[in-house]
């Protein structure tokens, strides 16, 4: 059995459980927020997980250095194989309005520093505005964002194992 299955099950199943309190929070901004940028977080190492678990799949040695897509690609690519599934990460990952590059960015900018503060306010509902690096703006996750990005995952998921055969 492969290895990493259950770890992607698992951040798949933190992802939702963070999700769900999300939608239930009830209009508390900031206990909304972290609850999505935990499920953001949780989503990304199902990610990350779930790109192991196709290399070891296909008996790749070394399946933890498969740390992008790109990795992915080179790895099986020095085996010689080239799946289907692989094409598909590669393809979304480079897509720059794809549900999986979103989600890279978003999680990219959640885990780096705000560069600057832009506005301070002392009410428990209000979430201060921050820069982000270049590109999209995540300082304030919605609900119906994450929902389609774990929805997308947990098919392509499905749908991989599917058909994926171990070589």
């Amino acid at each position: 059995m492969n290895r990493f299955l259950a770890a992607v099950n698992q951040k798949r199943l933190f992802a939702r459980l963070l999700l769900d309190r999300a939608q239930e929070s009830g209009g508390q901004r900031h206990l909304e927020q972290a609850l999505l940028q935990g499920a953001v977080t949780h989503l990304r190492l199902a990610v990350q997980f779930y790109l192991c678990e196709v290399a070891a799949a296909y008996q790749c040695r070394d399946a933890v250095m498969a740390t992008s897509p790109g990795a992915l690609a080179t790895l099986l690519a020095e085996m010689d194989k080239t799946p289907g599934e692989v094409s598909e990460i590669l393809t979304l990952s480079g897509e720059g309005h794809s549900w999986l590059n979103h989600l890279f960015s978003c999680h990219q900018t959640i885990s780096l520093a705000p560069d600057v503060m832009l506005v301070r306010h002392d009410d428990a509902n209000h979430i201060s505005a921050v820069t982000a690096p270049e590109g999209e703006d995540w300082s304030l996750i919605g609900c119906e964002q994450v929902e389609g990005w774990l929805t997308a995952f947990d098919e392509m998921v499905d749908r991989h194992r599917g058909v994926m055969v171990e070589c």
